[in-house]
């Protein structure tokens, strides 16, 4: 039996492919458009909260999932994994928390505060949920979007009178403890969610996309970087630059690198390239007095 041949454009058949039209061909499948550098992305223009019968929005909670919803980052390496960097949620949803909290409150969500008044109380929710802007994990802004996220706004009250704010997040649904489950309870009792899977489904289905990690400098010069990930985590605030090399065999050392490969191995492991969301950490700074080098 003849040896298949190989036939390029219109050249002559070849009886075998060279070997250099095969040396460093990867397998992996090109990677999709990849994230910009901070240079080059500006966060998305948003229009004010409104109710739109056609498009579903019939209350302004209803008008800001659609704004979350049209405005994840996608994964580069990932047909479905995508979720909120810091920056962007904070842009989406920060602006419009007063006027979100006056819904719940105008509906009898969100009970007076005292003996103040209904404009006051309406300020002491709103205050409440925005939390304090020097602290990076306060109040219940996360809580909130993330009920919203699953038509469950109305409870925000029992969150906060449970004090489960956006620190309690993300939430392993499979060993809750108070306060969190009392929260739950009141969110999704058993009538409606009458097993576990579903309620994993419903918080696991959004709780990570707002929990991604932000990756930023340490406060002190002598400290080093240390970024923990929760275990359960479905998200990795990175991704991988190029396709990884199938096989150990393929690591390629500094010399003989191409650039579809920048893993790098030794004793105790593999480095390799990622690239991390500009939303997503404070490294800007340092980056840039590195390009003018």
């Amino acid at each position: 039996m003849d040896p298949p041949l190989v036939q390029i454009n219109n050249q002559p058949p070849l009886i075998r492919i060279p070997t250099n039209l095969t040396y460093n061909m990867d397998s992996s499948p090109p990677l999709p458009e990849q994230w910009p550098d901070d240079s080059e992305l500006d966060l998305p223009s948003i229009r004010p909260l409104l109710h739109d019968e056609k498009t579903g929005a019939t209350t302004l909670a209803r008008a800001m999932v659609r704004r979350l919803n049209d405005n994840k980052v996608k994964f580069p390496d990932s047909s479905h994994k995508s979720f909120w960097p810091v920056k962007l949620f904070d842009h989406l949803f920060d602006c419009d928390i007063s006027r979100l909290v006056g819904e719940l409150f105008e509906k009898g969500h969100l009970p007076s505060h005292g003996n103040m008044s209904p404009s006051s109380s309406l300020q002491h929710w709103t205050r409440v949920v925005r939390g304090a802007h020097d602290t990076p994990i306060s109040g219940y802004r996360r809580i909130f979007a993330l009920l919203i996220l699953v038509d469950k706004g109305n409870h925000l009250a029992e969150f906060i009178k449970a004090g489960v704010d956006d620190s309690y997040l993300p939430f392993n649904t499979r060993t809750v403890k108070e306060p969190v489950r009392g929260a739950l309870d009141a969110a999704f009792p058993l009538k409606e969610w009458d097993s576990q899977v579903k309620l994993d489904l419903v918080i696991s289905k959004y709780q990570w996309d707002l929990t991604v990690r932000y990756i930023g400098l340490p406060t002190a010069s002598s400290e080093v970087c240390t970024v923990e990930v929760d275990a359960n985590s479905i998200h990795r605030p990175w991704y991988r630059t190029y396709p990884a090399a199938s096989t150990a065999s393929n690591i390629q050392t500094d010399e003989d690198t191409t650039a579809h490969d920048r893993t790098r191995g030794g004793t105790y492991g593999f480095v390799h390239q990622v690239k991390i969301h500009p939303w997503q950490h404070n490294f800007n700074p340092i980056l840039e007095s590195v390009r003018r080098l």
